[in-house]
């Protein structure tokens, strides 16, 4: 699975979620995206993650509840055994997450 193979089922994922999202960066190569809730912020992103703990996705969602204490409550980092399937869960529980926080 390459990151040409993972951008377009992002998208299609991002057009099927009940969540408002900001799309920060959008192009061939990465895709940025900023969620924001009353009490949680999270953030998504697609790219080559050659110096990053992940190799193509990262999502990682932070707890606002206490502004100066934020903490994170959720991460998911692809990896080189990860399918398209196991990505797809990985962002449905941080949204779970996203979501209750």
């Amino acid at each position: 699975m390459t990151l040409s193979d993972i951008l377009p089922e992002l998208r299609r994922w991002l057009e099927n979620i009940n969540l408002s999202a900001q799309v920060l960066t959008d192009t061939d190569d990465a895709l940025r995206v900023f969620f924001e809730t009353e009490s949680a912020v999270a953030e998504l992103i697609a790219g080559d993650g050659a110096y990053a703990p992940y190799r193509f996705v990262s999502f990682a969602v932070l707890d606002m509840q206490e502004e100066l204490n934020a903490a994170p409550v959720f991460c998911y980092y692809d990896n080189e055994h990860s399918t398209m399937d196991d990505i797809l869960c990985g962002l449905k529980q941080g949204l779970r997450y996203l979501e209750k926080a």
